[in-house]
C-alpha cells in the first residue's frame, strides 16, 4: 500500500465514521421529536372539564377589577377527599392591592385556578365585576385577569414582541400603552 493510498483510506474512514456518528445523533433527535409530537397530540385531544354555559353572561365594560369569593368550597381532583378550600371568602375592591401568602399547599394557586375557571368550585360563588364566573365564557374571564409569574420568561424577540405575547392581536398603540404602564418607554420604528 502506498502512503497516498493509506492517507486516502484514513481520510475516508474518518469521513464515514463522522457521518455515522452524525446519523446516530440525528436518529436520537428524531426519536425525541416523535415523543414530543405524541405528547402534543395527546394535549390537543384533551377536552376541558369546564364548559361555557349555553347563554353566557357578558362581563361589564369597562372592567372594574372587583373580585369576590363567597363561601367557596373546593376539593382538588388529585385529592378528592381533602378540601383545598373550605368556606373561603374574601373581596378585593377595584384598585385595591391584595397579596395571598402562606406555606406551600395552603391554596394560593388554587384560588387563581378557580378565578381563571380552570376548575369550578364544589360550592360557593366566584364573582368578577359582579358576574359569577360560572355564568361567563371562560375565555372572557381569563382575558380580564393578568398574571405576573414569580419566574419571568423573556422570549428571543424584541421588547415589543415580548410585550405582545400576552395579547397577539393588540394594536401598536395598545402595546406602547402597556409598556408605559410597566415603566418602559418603547416606540415602534417608523415604516420603511
Amino acid at each position: 500500500m502506498t502512503p497516498g493510498e493509506l492517507g486516502q483510506f484514513l481520510l475516508y474512514a474518518l469521513l464515514v465514521s463522522g457521518s455515522a456518528a452524525s446519523l446516530s445523533e440525528m436518529w436520537s433527535e428524531i426519536q425525541r421529536a416523535g415523543g414530543a409530537i405524541e405528547r402534543i397530540v395527546e394535549l390537543l385531544q384533551v377536552t376541558a372539564d369546564v364548559k361555557s354555559p349555553p347563554n353566557p353572561r357578558a362581563l361589564p365594560e369597562p372592567p372594574r377589577g372587583e373580585v369576590e369569593f363567597a363561601q367557596v368550597h373546593f376539593n382538588s381532583p388529585s385529592r378528592p377527599n381533602e378540601s383545598a378550600l373550605a368556606d373561603f371568602s374574601f373581596r378585593v375592591e377595584p384598585g385595591e392591592t391584595v397579596a395571598l401568602v402562606g406555606p406551600s399547599g395552603a391554596g394560593k394557586s388554587t384560588v387563581f385556578q378557580l378565578l381563571l375557571r380552570f376548575y369550578d368550585p364544589g360550592r360557593g360563588r366566584i364573582l368578577l365585576d359582579g358576574v359569577d364566573v360560572a355564568a361567563g365564557r371562560p375565555a372572557d374571564v381569563r382575558r380580564r385577569v393578568g398574571i405576573v409569574p414569580q419566574e419571568t420568561v423573556v422570549f428571543a424577540d424584541t421588547v415589543l414582541g415580548n410585550i405582545r405575547q400576552g395579547r397577539p392581536d393588540a394594536s401598536d398603540a395598545e402595546v406602547e400603552d402597556a409598556a408605559r404602564a410597566a415603566g418602559v418607554e418603547v416606540t415602534f420604528p417608523p415604516p420603511a
